[in-house]
């Protein structure tokens, strides 16, 4: 798997992975999926009984999880930029300072 701390091509800041351990623990398997900042969570499918299938969405319970920390959003400095930022490629870097941008105009 690509390292996006070592900025190898084809990694992502954010990793979603998925397990499945049937049959068995040692024969099951795991699923990852990518995103990159400011875009979308992916809907994974999950697996159920059988053969049926979930398809999650995993933006659903992060933006009621968010609504619901009212306190910390309201305390969100968006004048400066988070701890690490130098961690993010030149691409991500941008998506959050365009975000910040963005959140910073619309506060009173």
């Amino acid at each position: 798997m690509p390292s996006y701390a070592r900025h190898e091509s084809g990694s992502f800041p954010y990793l979603i992975i998925l397990t499945d351990p049937r049959p068995s623990l040692d024969k099951g398997t795991a699923r990852i999926y990518g995103f990159r900042v400011n875009e979308a969570f992916p809907r994974i499918p999950i697996p159920l009984a059988g053969a049926e299938t979930l398809i999650f969405d995993f933006s659903l319970p992060y933006q009621r999880t968010f609504e619901g920390l009212s306190y910390f959003r309201n305390r969100a400095d968006y004048s400066t930029l988070p701890p690490r930022i130098s961690t993010y490629d030149p691409a991500d870097r941008q998506r959050i300072e365009e975000v910040m941008q963005k959140a910073s105009d619309s506060q009173p």
